[in-house]
């Protein structure tokens, strides 16, 4: 990791101080780029023991599987580029699965006791990403350019009332036991179906990125490029609400917990890029982003609830937490040069 920092310090100094000497100057313009397309991947939370700290008790994961569309604000001032892009989904729409798993056997913490899953949905989401490169002609048709960027998302999701659940009741068996209670789960002393109850989550994530860009462009009409990042700093803030219905009152309440995460270079996004020239003014551009984490960061988890008693406020569990993401966006898109 040490070695990792300071190669990225020299190519960040060499780029952004040495290569100057040798840029060439380019025209200016300003474009836009509406698009569309799609994004498939999962948004993990991950909750540990007290102790042994390093064993998970609890893991959700939240689907993201939508369809997206945005513009992207696309800026150049001779060899200086500025770029804002912003995009967004459908509100409430099918999201992929959302999967619960619990280790409750604190005698053999790699058996899951605990598992379910259900639809999810997404209820809002959102991501906004301003970048900086400055171009360098390194060769006739191929640019290499320094990258620095700062990304936020949002996302809100929801699974509803009545998922499919598996519970070991003694928390000593498999989930998928005989011996495991199934819900939605009819009990026949009561003539009830008892039902497993809402779950919410929101998650609010910033990415700062450091890259390089290259760009080839083999004839007038095409152009390829390759960007590589890794994001110095990333911060994850997040809200898992689980409903629950009170024993005596029959009454339905909220538990909160609340978890944040300050991560350091543990995140990677990689970015392929097509631009097609279809005339002076008209581009067809497609693009393939991955995303994904190279390790766990470690947050801190708090709830406003304590031994099924109400806080008042958030008190620190004591517990670690981890926030991950994995994703893969395919989209189409056409930039329109409005000046030059």
């Amino acid at each position: 990791m040490h070695t990792f920092k300071k190669t990225s310090f020299v190519l960040l100094y060499i780029t952004f101080f040495l290569t100057p000497i040798c840029a060439q100057k380019k025209q200016s313009f300003i474009k836009i780029e509406p698009y569309a397309g799609f994004t498939n991947g999962t948004l993990e939370e991950i909750l540990y023991y007290s102790f042994p700290p390093d064993k998970k008790i609890s893991l959700l994961e939240w689907e993201r599987k939508l369809f997206i569309y945005g513009a992207e604000l696309k800026t150049a001032f001779k060899n200086f580029n500025l770029n804002a892009d912003f995009e967004t989904a459908p509100q409430n729409a099918k999201s992929g699965q959302m999967r619960d798993s619990d280790w409750l056997n604190t005698n053999d913490y790699s058996m899951k006791t605990t598992y379910s899953q259900g639809t999810n949905f997404s209820k809002e989401y959102y991501s906004a990403e301003v970048s900086f490169f400055y171009d360098i002609k390194a060769a006739k048709n191929f640019t290499v350019s320094p990258v620095l960027s700062a990304e936020y998302n949002y996302d809100s999701f929801y699974r509803k009332k009545g998922a499919e659940g598996w519970y070991s009741e003694d928390c000593r068996h498999w989930w998928h036991d005989s011996s495991s209670k199934h819900y939605p789960y009819y009990n026949p002393e009561t003539g009830k179906t008892l039902k497993l109850a809402q779950i919410d989550y929101l998650r609010h994530t910033f990415f700062s990125w450091t890259g390089i860009k290259f760009r080839l462009k083999p004839g007038q009409k095409i152009e390829f490029a390759l960007s590589l990042f890794a994001s110095p700093v990333s911060y994850f803030y997040s809200i898992d609400t689980h409903y629950a219905q009170d024993k005596l009152t029959k009454l339905m309440y909220k538990k909160h917990y609340r978890q944040r995460q300050i991560s350091y270079f543990n995140s990677i996004k990689i970015n392929l890029d097509t631009a097609l020239s279809l005339s002076k003014r008209f581009d067809l551009n497609l693009g393939l982003e991955t995303l994904f984490n190279i390790k766990n960061g470690r947050g801190d988890l708090y709830s406003d609830y304590h031994s099924d008693e109400y806080q008042g406020e958030y008190v620190n569990s004591g517990q670690k937490t981890s926030s991950t993401l994995k994703s893969i966006k395919a989209k189409i898109g056409c930039t329109v040069k409005l000046m030059d």
